[in-house]
């Protein structure tokens, strides 16, 4: 059975699937987990890099990840169209380059509310929204690709492995390449730089599936 699942895995047809809608997918994932990795580093002036500030963005980002993939498959069940995809790639595109703006009014909400609640805001205003946004494009990208039931299972993995194998490259990629030698909005800016490509090539997504 595992000789079988390791040779299945091997010849996913990915070819099947457009070369357009596989990068779109795994800029998205790459992005997503970019903006996880930096997170640390950008609260960690504030509140520290221990354990619990780990714990704390990742909570918040799958948090936002789980909300966004439900209104993205909702979206894509009822309002299926260019503008709604342009939607989400615009408050991707905001809401990342708005972290680094955001992160100085943490010391505010470190003078208003406890530490460990301070902590847990900051996280949702900074990394709530990116994580949703880019969460239900990936949601929705999928829904408008598949076309029948007889396939669903197939394409789903297929692209959420896609999803994925970008969401292993941007850890790894943020953490050796980036953070040792850009700044922390330099990234931020390149990874919504990755989203503003999704906008630009969604036109082509959207009409290839009509």
């Amino acid at each position: 059975m595992v000789r079988l699942f390791i040779k299945d895995l091997i010849l996913v047809d990915f070819h099947r699937i457009p070369r357009v809608t596989s990068l779109l997918l795994f800029l998205n994932g790459f992005a997503l987990l970019v903006v996880q990795v930096v997170g640390i580093r950008v609260l960690g002036p504030y509140v520290g890099t221990a354990i619990p500030v780990w714990a704390t963005v990742i909570g918040i980002m799958l948090g936002g990840s789980a909300l966004g993939y439900y209104i993205g498959g909702y979206c894509a069940d009822r309002y299926k169209s260019i503008y709604t995809l342009r939607i989400f790639v615009g408050l991707g595109v905001v809401s990342i380059v708005a972290i680094p703006l955001l992160r100085y009014g943490i010391p505010d909400l470190q003078q208003i509310f406890p530490s460990l609640l301070s902590l847990v805001i900051s996280a949702m205003l900074l990394f709530m929204l990116p994580a949703l946004t880019l969460s239900a494009l990936t949601t929705y990208m999928i829904r408008v690709y598949v076309q029948t039931l007889e396939s669903i299972g197939q394409v789903h993995g297929d692209l959420y492995t896609i999803t994925t194998l970008g969401s292993i490259v941007g850890v790894f990629f943020t953490s050796y390449v980036l953070i040792p030698h850009f700044t922390v909005p330099h990234i931020l800016y390149g990874a919504a730089a990755c989203i503003a490509v999704i906008g630009l090539l969604e036109r082509e997504t959207t009409k290839s599936q009509h």
